[in-house]
Order: C-alpha cells, then structure tokens, then sequence
C-alpha cells in the first residue's frame, strides 16, 4: 500500500544579451511555467465479487435426470439447469385432490339433510368413541416420532448419522496422515533413500483412503436421504390418521344428532386439506420451476457450488446449486489501516485488471467496513468499490489493481 504524488515543474529560461552602440547592457530574463499537481491515489489490491448470489434449493424430494450445467459455466435468464423427476411429488397433488373432491361430497351430503348414515346405536357410538381415543394417541405419538425425527436429521443428532460422520473424521485424519506420508516418500524417493515399490505403495494407501473417504459421505447422503425418507412415510400414515380423526369426530358429531357441529367440522377438514394441497402446489410455483425443469433467472450469471449429479435424490436441507448474477459484479479490496483516512465514501476509484493491464475500468468507494481485520500480518480494513463501464471481460475472482483519488 502507498500514496503516489507527481510533481512536473518546469523553468525555461532565455537570457538575452545584446551590445547596444550606447554600450548599455539588456538585463537577463527568466519565464516560468506554473506547478501542476496531479491528485494523490492510495493503491490496493482487489478481487471481482458477485454482489448478488442466488442459492436455488427445492423444498422437497426430487430425483436428478440430467444435470445441464457445469462449475464455472455462464447462464442466461431462462437457460435449463437441471431436468427433475418429478412424477411422485405431483402424486402427492393428485391424492390431496382426490381427497378434496371427497370431502366435498362429504359435506354436499351433509347439508342434503339426509339422516340415514347419521344415526347409529349406542354400542356402536361407544365403540366409534373408544376408536377415536385411541387415534388421537397414535397421532399424538406420531407427531412426536416426527419431530424428534427432523430435529436429529437437521442437528445430525441421529445415533446412525452420528457414527458415520465420525467414521468421515477419523478417515480424514487418515487420509491427511497418508498424504503427508506420501510427501515425505516423495522425496526419499527422489532421493533414492527408498525403492518404486514402496513409494507406489504408500500412493495406493492414499488413494485407498480417500475413495473410504468418499464411500463413508456417500453413506452419510444415503442415510440422510433414507431417514427423510422414513420421515415423509411416517408424515402420510399421520395424516391418513388425521383424516380418520376427522371422520370418526363427523361420525359421533352425525350420531349425536349435532348436524350444524358436523358440517363445520367437515368445513374445517375441507379447509385443511386445501391449505396442505395449496401449500404442496406452492413448492412447485417457484420462480425457477418451469414444467420439469430447474431454469436459471438471472439475467446474465456464473453457475457454481453444483450439488447434484444425474440419477441422485434432492433434499430441502442440500442447495440444487448458487448462481452468482454477473450485473452485481464489484471489487472487494484491502486498504493498509495507515491509509484508510484517505480513503472516503464516494470516492472515484482506477481499476486495473491483472488479466488485461491495458484495461481500465472506473469505479467509486461504496462501502468502508467498520472494523479491521489481520491478512497476512499486515492490519487492513476492507473497503467495496462499484464498477461503473464493466465488460464481459471481468469475472467474478479475477485480481485486480484499484487506485483510490485522495482529496
């Protein structure tokens, strides 16, 4: 970091000396050209960021079909991601519609007046009773079941998951241990202290230790993906227990000749199931669904942080992928602390590519952190600075050069 000052002072001088007939002498003369001062800049080193990053996730389950993109790949507005499977989950639109439509008719017949399926005997009243009591408990028990669940799968609380992240741990730490074994081979290898064949074996171990690595992750996916999926199972048998909930309570409300309690109960019923059909449908009617596609909606943009390969099984708690919008582009840089009081909010900014030294690009200071921060044993505060004419030539990472105009 430093401060650069120019000074450009020139003297020209003419001294004319003339011998008159008088013998007088002409005296010398001198002209001055004035002092330009050019403006003080405090120098930095920056990088291109994205201002914007769109993390896409889809809310529930979904299988891969092909995944269209790659890491570092530009994408336009409307440009296909990623093509889902998606013919279960619409399942699960179909039978709440069905469900709907039943409950409909349920209540038509309700308010028909009609009594013949409203009347029972008092055995059979007791018996509806005792039935109703003991599925309010399964359904206490389940909706318990379900939470202590989804709390484990989303702390990784799970005695299963636990294990197998801690199988992950002592794998790294065997892998690292290999690898800086490998390292050390290497040179004794290259120093002819051991033989090929010991150093191809310890090449073997690492790479035996890094596919366990992999193996124990893709176990951990797995089990993720399979206890979601215990999860949701447990969630249809809840609600197909709600449902007979509901119905049994429409049952005794019907056999206590309370018709008025029974269609608001049937109304209520009706309501939820519309609230959880629309909620089901919502997931669906995000703005980067279209049809069976995963479509991009940024303008322009970088893929990258891609989590998915064709023939996997999404879930809500892993991102699809991030897209970072290329409008928004602008240089993160590190000004020195002893230069950061010449350094104002709005000050116009020189960028200068590293890629490309014959560009130059125009900015101004947007942003001046609060706090400093350590880089490298040196104090630094980081600053944001826009970019006023970018081009498709910057990217997001690229290194910059950002020299600051000083008041």
């Amino acid at each position: 970091m430093k401060i650069r000052k120019w000074w450009m002072v020139g003297v020209v001088g003419l001294l004319l000396i003339g011998t008159a007939c008088s013998n007088k002498n002409t005296e010398p003369t001198v002209s001055e050209i004035p002092v330009v001062e050019e403006k003080q800049t405090v120098e930095a080193f920056g990088i291109v960021k994205a201002g914007t990053i769109h993390n896409i996730n889809l809310e529930f389950s979904a299988g891969v079909q092909r995944v269209h993109v790659k890491e570092g790949q530009r994408v336009s507005k409307g440009e296909s991601l990623f093509t889902l499977y998606l013919g279960e989950y619409q399942g699960q639109i179909k039978s709440l519609e069905h469900e709907l439509t039943i409950a409909n008719l349920e209540l038509a017949k309700l308010l028909s007046g009609s009594r013949d399926e409203k009347q029972t005997t008092s055995g059979s009243l007791q018996k509806v009773q005792n039935s109703l009591q003991a599925d309010q408990k399964d359904v206490q028990r389940l909706n318990q079941e379900i939470v202590t669940k989804k709390t484990n799968l989303q702390n990784q609380t799970d005695p299963d998951i636990k294990k197998l992240i801690n199988d992950a741990n002592r794998g790294e730490a065997v892998y690292q241990k290999a690898l800086k074994q490998l390292r050390d081979k290497e040179v004794l290898y290259k120093e002819g202290a051991i033989s090929q064949h010991e150093y191809d074996e310890s090449k073997r171990s690492v790479e035996d230790h890094k596919n366990n690595m992999t193996s124990i992750q893709l176990s951990i996916d797995t089990l993720k993906f399979n206890k979601q999926k215990e999860i949701d199972q447990l969630q249809t048998v809840l609600d197909q227990k709600s449902a007979g909930v509901k119905n049994q309570q429409i049952e005794l409300s019907m056999a206590k000749g309370q018709e008025n309690t029974s269609v608001e109960i049937q109304r209520e019923r009706i309501i939820s199931i519309e609230a959880a059909l629309e909620r089901t449908k919502s997931k669906l009617q995000q703005a980067f669904i279209k049809d069976h596609q995963v479509i991009s909606t940024v303008e322009q943009g970088v893929v990258y942080e891609v989590g998915y390969i064709s023939g996997d099984i999404t879930t809500p708690a892993k991102k699809l992928l991030s897209i970072m919008d290329l409008d928004t582009l602008m240089i993160e840089a590190n000004v020195a602390e002893e230069f950061i009081k010449d350094v104002k909010m709005g000050a116009e900014v020189s960028i200068i590519p590293v890629g490309d030294t014959s560009k130059k690009y125009k900015g101004k200071v947007t942003k001046i952190w609060d706090m400093a921060v350590k880089q490298n044993g040196e104090t630094v505060i980081p600053i944001e600075v826009s970019i006023e004419n970018k081009d498709e030539f910057l990217r997001p990472n690229f290194n910059v050069d950002v020299k600051i105009a000083v008041e």
